[in-house]
């Protein structure tokens, strides 16, 4: 990749949130395969941070009696997945990202 100016980086950090998703297998995955792709010509910024339900006792009883429950990614398969697919794909875009484990979150800023 190339290395952004001082100019675009203040553009990524100063952009408002487009949307948020959480850490759903299937939120990360419509995200990464089906909505990143077909943006263009726009600054996208996105918060993905974790799902408080997968830790509530509601979530636990439904895991215990086998029902049926979304799957979750953790924190770091999320930033694993991300960082994979800005390498391959996006690498000449300009990015920030920034992971912040206290407030269990990741957000993406990237020119596309």
């Amino acid at each position: 990749g190339r290395l952004p100016s001082k100019i675009e980086i203040e553009e990524l950090q100063n952009a408002p949130v487009d949307f948020s998703i959480q850490t759903e297998i299937r939120q990360i995955d419509d995200f990464l395969y089906g909505q990143l792709p077909v943006l263009k010509d726009r600054i996208l910024k996105v918060v993905i941070e974790e799902d408080p339900y997968q830790y509530s006792q509601k979530y636990l009883i439904k895991k215990l009696l086998r029902q049926k429950l979304p799957f979750y990614y953790s924190l770091k398969e999320v930033n694993d997945k991300v960082l994979l697919h800005l390498i391959s794909f996006y690498r000449n875009n300009v990015y920030t990202y920034e992971v912040n484990p206290k407030e269990k979150k990741i957000i993406l800023s990237i020119k596309l």
